[in-house]
């Protein structure tokens, strides 16, 4: 099977019900003007395969590394057992990193324009996906959150998988800063573009002349 036949597969096949997307608490806001709905459900909807796409990040890096200095223990052990969709996990890591992309990113609700050539929910869960890929990546290259990913599932459901992941929530806070309005309407009003919003975007007080003057950071021109 090619490799996009088999993506396809696999998002054809997430389980639905309880076990898994209606696991995911995504509809209460976490910041101020928090709305947009069609984003939150395209979040909870892609909440099962992203989630794994996390770990399996944090984990090939693990084991990378383990494999390299010829280390063998049983965080790595318990980690290569894991499935893909084998069972919920990394809710509070999914819950904040989807609230900190509507912060910086989504605007109020739209509806899509009758002539359009692509339904915006469509172009919405695109966009997600396409910010999550990158920062799951920027995440597992993170020594402290990656550990602490790995123990929240290994572990699971003893108390140091919950102490694990609230540990990589702490570091997410840091990492994001605080939601407060002000930052909320300055980064909707520049537009940024979500690849290349990364190394200043999580300061407080940010030098907004010098992030406009960065071309990195502008908007993608029109198609």
């Amino acid at each position: 099977m090619k490799p996009a036949e088999q993506q396809q597969s696999t998002a054809t096949q997430l389980p639905e019900g309880p076990g898994w997307a209606d696991v995911i608490s995504i509809w209460q806001a976490a910041f101020f003007t928090d709305s947009n709905r069609t984003v939150k459900e395209v979040q909870r909807q892609t909440y099962p395969q992203l989630a794994f796409d996390l770990f399996d990040a944090c984990r090939q890096r693990y084991l990378a590394a383990c494999a390299l200095v010829g280390a063998a223990n049983d965080l790595g052990a318990l980690v290569r057992s894991v499935q893909p969709l084998e069972r919920p996990f990394l809710q509070r890591v999914y819950r904040k990193i989807a609230a900190f992309y509507r912060f910086a990113f989504v605007g109020d609700e739209q509806l899509s324009l009758p002539l359009a050539h692509r339904p915006h929910a469509e172009e919405l869960r695109e966009a997600w996906l396409k910010f999550f890929g990158t920062e799951a990546q920027r995440l597992a290259g993170n020594d402290r959150f990656c550990l602490a990913a790995l123990r929240a599932v290994a572990y699971q459901p003893e108390p140091p998988a919950a102490a694990a992941e609230a540990s990589a929530v702490d570091l997410l806070d840091t990492r994001y800063g605080s939601f407060c309005l002000q930052r909320r309407l300055q980064l909707l009003k520049l537009a940024i573009n979500a690849e290349a919003l990364e190394s200043w975007r999580f300061l407080e007080e940010v030098d907004w002349g010098t992030v406009i003057a960065d071309p990195r950071c502008r908007p993608d021109p029109p198609v």
